[in-house]
C-alpha cells in the first residue's frame, strides 16, 4: 500500500469517527436537555439541577468544536481526493473516501 493510499485510508477513517462523534454529542445533548426539563418539572434538588445544567452546557459546547473538526476533515479529504493521485484510481479506498465525504456533508 502506497503512502498516499495509506493517507487516504487514515483521513477517511478519521472523518467517519468525527461524524460518529458529532452524532453522539448531539444525542447526548438532547438527552441531557430532556433530563434537565424533567428535573425542573419535578422541582428537583437545586444543587442536582445546577449540576445537570452544567453538564448540558458542556455538551452544548462540544457540538460546535466537533463541527469545526468535521469541516476541516471534510476539506482535507476532498483536497486529497482532488489531488488525482494515480494510486487512487479504481480503489475501494477512493470509493470509501467519497462515500465518507457524502455522508459527512449530509450530517453537517
Amino acid at each position: 500500500m502506497s503512502s498516499s493510499l495509506r493517507s487516504l485510508t487514515i483521513k477517511t477513517n478519521a472523518l467517519k469517527r468525527i461524524v460518529k462523534e458529532k452524532g453522539s454529542y448531539v444525542k447526548e445533548a438532547q438527552h441531557q436537555k430532556e433530563r434537565v426539563e424533567k428535573m425542573r418539572a419535578e422541582n428537583a434538588d437545586e444543587y442536582e439541577l445546577r449540576a445537570q445544567e452544567k453538564v448540558l452546557v458542556d455538551c452544548d459546547q462540544m457540538i460546535p468544536e466537533t463541527q469545526r473538526r468535521l469541516e476541516t476533515a471534510v476539506e482535507d479529504l476532498k483536497t486529497l481526493i482532488a489531488s488525482g493521485d494515480p494510486a487512487f484510481e479504481g480503489t475501494q479506498e477512493l470509493e470509501a473516501a467519497k462515500a465518507a465525504v457524502a455522508d459527512a456533508e449530509k450530517t453537517a
